[in-house]
C-alpha cells in the first residue's frame, strides 16, 4: 500500500460550504481506481488533514490528475495551495 497526506487551509469564513462541498469531492474520490480509504478532518480555524491509502504506488500516481481535480474544485475555498506528502509504508493498526 502507498499513502498520501495533505494538508489545506480552508478560509475559516467559508467552512461550512467546505463541509458540504466535500460530500460531492467524497463521490468524485469513490470513483478513483485504487483509493483503498481516505480520511479527512479539521479544526474551527480550517486547518485540515486528508489521508488517502491506495493499493499501489502506481495507484496513486495514475490518480494524480483526478485528485488535482477534485482539489481544483474547492480551491476557491481555500485560503493556499494544498500540500502533500506521499508515504511507502502503511501499516493498518486496527487490522
Amino acid at each position: 500500500m502507498f499513502a498520501r497526506m495533505t494538508t489545506s487551509q480552508t478560509d475559516p469564513a467559508k467552512l461550512d460550504a467546505m463541509i458540504k462541498a466535500i460530500g460531492a469531492a467524497s463521490e468524485q474520490l469513490k470513483k478513483i481506481s485504487g483509493v483503498v480509504t481516505a480520511y479527512t478532518s479539521w479544526d474551527a480555524n480550517g486547518s485540515a488533514c486528508t489521508f488517502a491509502v491506495y493499493e499501489s504506488q502506481e495507484a496513486a500516481k495514475a490518480a494524480t490528475d483526478q485528485v488535482r481535480a477534485i482539489w481544483a474544485s474547492l480551491a476557491g475555498m481555500l485560503t493556499a495551495a494544498p500540500v502533500s506528502r506521499e508515504y511507502e509504508n502503511v501499516l493498518d493498526l486496527m487490522a
